[in-house]
């Protein structure tokens, strides 16, 4: 079942997507959710996440996914290359928090659910796998912190349903 969101004039939920809309940055086919007006340095895992499902919420899955290409497509736009998953899987952001790993894997699997789009999930379960491998290592996850763990362990759980939708293998480490 669907979130149902609550009653409001449709110009509630328009102004927070244009405004997100106004603000991102783009490189090549490649764009950046910002919070706010700026440049690179505005942009972290987090605050893009929660664009990510609030553009999920407001019906502009489409749009979500040209945020998220950031996270899995490679190679990224000279531009955007700092931000790109590294080829031990993990992400980071100008925060250097091992919760901008959590947070990008949390926004690639909360997303494939929300849509159930099983051909864009397989398109991304590369990352997605990669991503979990180095989320499963005890020294990633234990420089979590208490909201970074909870995140963490969504994402995870997000990436085991994922893999059934698609029909996926698991990883050993971070199964179930």
């Amino acid at each position: 079942a669907r979130t149902q969101l609550p009653e409001a004039p449709e110009s509630a939920w328009r102004r927070p997507v244009m405004e997100v809309l106004m603000t991102r940055l783009q490189a090549n086919d490649f764009y950046l959710a910002l919070p706010q007006p700026g440049g690179i340095e505005q942009f972290t895992f987090a605050q893009s996440a929660l664009i990510v499902a609030a553009m999920d919420l407001s019906g502009y899955s489409l749009e979500a996914e040209r945020l998220l290409r950031i996270y899995w497509d490679l190679p990224a736009p000279q531009a955007f290359e700092s931000l790109s998953q590294g080829k031990d899987g993990q992400w980071q952001d100008r925060t250097q928090r091992t919760s901008a790993h959590a947070w990008a894997l949390f926004a690639l699997t909360r997303h494939g659910l929300w849509t159930a789009d099983k051909p864009w999930a397989q398109e991304i379960w590369p990352a997605v796998r990669a991503g979990c491998d180095w989320l499963a290592n005890p020294q990633a996850s234990a420089s979590l912190d208490g909201l970074g763990r909870k995140v963490a362990a969504a994402a995870l759980r997000g990436a085991a349903r994922l893999a059934q939708e698609i029909d996926a293998p698991e990883g050993p480490a971070w199964e179930g």
